[in-house]
């Protein structure tokens, strides 16, 4: 919950893959199409934007060990409970994060009709990350490699871990027609932001946004490289 330290459940569940909230910015045109995505920066007056921080009650997963989480407030205060607690080696939510903002978020149908508002916050964010695994998932197996993702936030470390150089997308203006043929890189990176006590930092794990925002193109390509990888973790890690 923004403005509080900690995290809620079930999002802070190890065996979940958090998603945090951001504002995603577009402008298209025929050659150029820019891509700009920041935190959905926590709003006192809404009383909205994006959660995340650290777990008081649960270890920061296998994942997060592996390539060293930051921890931005290492000695916080919990209201809601009235406790001191250290951060430090504790899970970090969210992992991922997609399109929240209201101002920047969805017409939806409802009974055959387009609805007058956009849609919204992390009950956006959500479903959209777990339809773009899901379409992720029916490519790889359309590749003929028998492998079930089930919970995406350990691929994603491990990609994060043994593919640095692959795992982001560089830039956030390209040629209009890569939208169609297809964009390199696993996440896209979120390039500023806050949550009201925590910082984005962009091209590492941050207790805003987490990794990052899925790209379908680029993260269907990446994973088969960490299938064996992900095998040999889950087994001896």
């Amino acid at each position: 919950m923004s403005m509080e330290p900690s995290t809620l459940y079930p999002a802070s569940d190890p065996w979940v893959t958090g998603v945090g909230g951001t504002t995603l910015i577009g402008n298209i045109t025929n050659v150029l199409t820019y891509r700009i995505e920041y935190a959905w920066n926590w709003n006192s007056t809404y009383m909205w934007g994006s959660g995340g921080g650290y777990s008081f009650a649960f270890d920061e997963t296998p994942g997060q060990r592996l390539i060293h989480i930051i921890y931005e407030l290492p000695y916080v205060y919990e209201p809601d409970l009235g406790i001191y607690f250290h951060t430090i080696g504790h899970r970090g939510v969210p992992d991922i994060a997609a399109d929240a903002d209201p101002f920047t978020g969805v017409l939806i149908v409802m009974n055959g009709t387009i609805q007058p508002i956009l849609i919204g916050g992390t009950s956006l964010a959500t479903p959209l990350s777990a339809g773009m695994t899901a379409t992720i998932q029916s490519y790889i197996y359309g590749t003929g490699v028998d492998y079930t993702i089930g919970d995406l936030a350990p691929n994603l470390y491990l990609l994060y871990h043994y593919y640095p150089s692959q795992f982001y997308v560089i830039g956030g203006a390209y040629p209009t027609n890569m939208f169609y043929t297809g964009i390199p890189g696993a996440i896209f990176m979120t390039l500023g932001g806050q949550n009201g006590l925590y910082w984005v930092i962009p091209g590492q794990w941050n207790p805003v946004d987490g990794l990052g925002q899925i790209n379908v193109y680029g993260l269907a390509h990446l994973l088969p490289y960490i299938i064996p990888r992900y095998f040999v973790y889950n087994q001896y890690g």
